[in-house]
């Protein structure tokens, strides 16, 4: 069950990575405006490294989801990712992205994801 952590782990580092790598890409597009039409603007995302990049990345980061997913239940993968994704989301945006919580915030995001881990304990 230990392997099962580290790969949900590995996912959830993984999603959380590709989505800093897309956030990156956007900003340095300057966001997303439709008003000069779709076709534009969809041509400008794919033509962003850091947007395709993420992409990619979040492709190779399924593989790892669909491994785990054959070995595990749906619940344990989904709610345990979800805990890694609430702290590791919160300090990547910290770190990468300069974006600030709140001291409530923080503790939120500790209170949730100590209540999915309390909710898998029979899991493991």
């Amino acid at each position: 069950m230990l392997t099962n952590v580290v790969f949900i782990f590995i996912i959830a580092f993984g999603t959380i990575t590709a989505q800093i790598i897309l956030k990156k890409g956007l900003l340095l597009l300057g966001g997303v405006q439709f008003s000069s039409g779709v076709m534009v603007e969809i041509f400008r995302i794919i033509h962003s490294p850091y947007v395709m990049g993420a992409f990619v990345f979040q492709g190779i980061i399924a593989l790892f989801w669909v491994y785990v997913l054959s070995r595990t239940q749906l619940v344990y993968l989904f709610t345990m990712s979800g805990a890694f994704f609430y702290i590791l989301l919160a300090l990547a945006s910290w770190i990468v992205l300069g974006e600030r919580l709140s001291l409530i915030q923080w503790m939120g995001v500790f209170m949730i994801s100590l209540g999915v881990v309390c909710f898998n304990y029979h899991s493991w």
